[in-house]
């Protein structure tokens, strides 16, 4: 019993490995391929030509292909999946904790401290956005 249920397991993971394989190819031309608009739109942010960074990633797919082998692209292009969701979702906790713990306290306290002083709202939020932004450096 144990035994097919592994065996089961292990033929739907070649499945999905396949599935990927096959797909990957298509994934890769239209990702990282020299002509590729991903590839323009990183080369323009990066201030380089296109070309150049094209022949870069077709460069690291020659070494890893001849030196790993096709599984070894496979763990690179899982690598960097795991390496982009890990910093995306840092970066989503940042803007949320940014959200949470300046926007929304110095806008409310800019507002109350308009119906105490004379000045307007727009004299009291850079202060508190900087005392809320100071907060959020010692409580990180």
């Amino acid at each position: 019993m144990f035994e097919a249920v592994v065996n089961g397991t292990l033929m739907l993971f070649r499945g999905i490995v396949t599935t990927l394989a096959d797909t990957s190819r298509g994934l890769y031309s239209a990702l990282i391929s020299a002509d590729s608009p991903v590839v323009d739109k990183v080369a323009e942010f990066a201030g380089i030509d296109s070309s150049v960074l094209g022949q870069y990633f077709e460069g690291a797919k020659t070494y890893i292909l001849e030196n790993f082998g096709e599984s070894g692209l496979y763990a690179t292009y899982i690598a960097l999946a795991a390496i982009t969701v890990f910093v995306l979702s840092k970066l989503f906790k940042l803007s949320f904790a940014i959200l949470k713990l300046v926007v929304v306290p110095s806008v409310a306290l800019a507002f109350v401290a308009t119906f105490f002083l004379p000045q307007s709202f727009f004299h009291f939020l850079p202060v508190t956005v900087s005392l809320f932004s100071v907060l959020l450096l010692f409580r990180g």
